[in-house]
């Protein structure tokens, strides 16, 4: 009596006219160039497109951000930087020492670079904490060096497609915030107290080369580099020197 007729039916469907023919495009299967068509990450060997930033930095020159004068040698080319320093109203004169952040240097030309920053370094009489200022139309400041190496860090594995290790990013966000702290210690006890845990840190960990350095190298050695006239435990000293020689920066 009944018989069942299918509610959709992908055959071929013919109008009557000579002018028009409705092809079934659900039996064509997948297009061969989707299929093709992959998520890959880029590696340390592929070539990416450089990105250049323009960025501002206000910093107080009782606590200079020596960081800043290391990076493309630090991230082993693959950042070019270009540092050019204005002084505010509010700073009389600049330390002498403050010079080698008004040198000259041409930004390095070597083909792998991924990134340029163009920096324009304002001494300025803020707090501690130096700013960065990458638009200041549509965000607020960050503030501090930690976060600002943070920043550059974070561009870098983007630019070469690392993906972060939760793991390791757990230990590296305890570490660097004991460096924060450190940076805004202002009684000796608890700057000894830091320094040691820290000093604890650096000597379990495998020792500082050229081809085994992390960031947390950069942030410490750049922090105790604004207070380098205090005395520094054995083991600590050692690997500031050593990270000084590597960086080649000379006070």
């Amino acid at each position: 009596m009944y018989s069942l007729k299918a509610i959709h039916d992908f055959t071929e469907l013919s109008i009557n006219s000579p002018m028009y023919r409705m092809r079934n495009l659900l039996k064509r299967g997948v297009s061969p160039v989707a299929a093709k068509m992959t998520a890959s990450v880029p590696t340390r060997d592929q070539q990416v497109s450089t990105s250049t930033y323009d960025v501002v930095i206000n910093a107080n020159p009782d606590y200079a951000p020596y960081s800043l004068l290391v990076l493309e040698k630090w991230w082993n080319g693959m950042i070019g930087t270009q540092i050019v320093s204005y002084c505010h109203s509010s700073i009389e004169r600049l330390p002498e020492y403050l010079n080698l952040f008004t040198q000259s240097k041409l930004p390095s030309q070597q083909s792998r670079r991924k990134i340029m920053v163009n920096i324009t370094l304002i001494w300025k009489k803020v707090d501690i904490d130096c700013e960065l200022i990458i638009s200041p139309v549509k965000q607020v400041p960050i503030r501090g060096e930690v976060n600002l190496l943070k920043f550059f860090n974070r561009v870098v594995n983007e630019a070469l497609g690392i993906r972060a290790d939760m793991l390791q990013e757990t230990v590296l966000e305890s570490v660097l915030d004991s460096c924060h702290r450190l940076s805004h210690s202002k009684h000796t006890n608890e700057y000894e107290k830091l320094l040691n845990n820290l000093s604890s840190f650096i000597n379990k960990s495998e020792s500082f080369s050229e081809n085994n350095s992390t960031l947390i190298d950069l942030t410490l050695w750049s922090i105790i580099s604004r207070r380098r006239k205090l005395s520094l435990p054995t083991g600590l000293k050692d690997w500031y020197d050593g990270v000084t020689n590597f960086l080649g920066v000379k006070f």
